[in-house]
């Protein structure tokens, strides 16, 4: 397996974000992506934050011409 991981590292472009998550998990690759499931699953079982969406317009000038209907 270790040949095989060379191999994909020499042909794929270097990635530092990727690089330092191997380099965090001794390049052990099963090891980084266990981790990185569980911060997705975590931050999946986060409470989601509570979101106000604020609206405001002002009627065009324009729309009071004639064919246009303000309610």
């Amino acid at each position: 397996m270790a040949q095989n991981l060379t191999a994909i590292r020499t042909a794929a472009p270097a990635d530092p974000e990727v690089e330092a998550v191997l380099a965090e998990f001794d390049g052990d690759p099963r090891r980084a992506i266990r981790a990185l499931l569980d911060d997705i699953a975590a931050l999946a079982e986060d409470e989601p934050a509570e979101t106000y969406l604020t609206v405001a317009a002002q009627i065009a000038p324009d729309s009071r011409q004639p064919g246009w209907r303000v309610e």
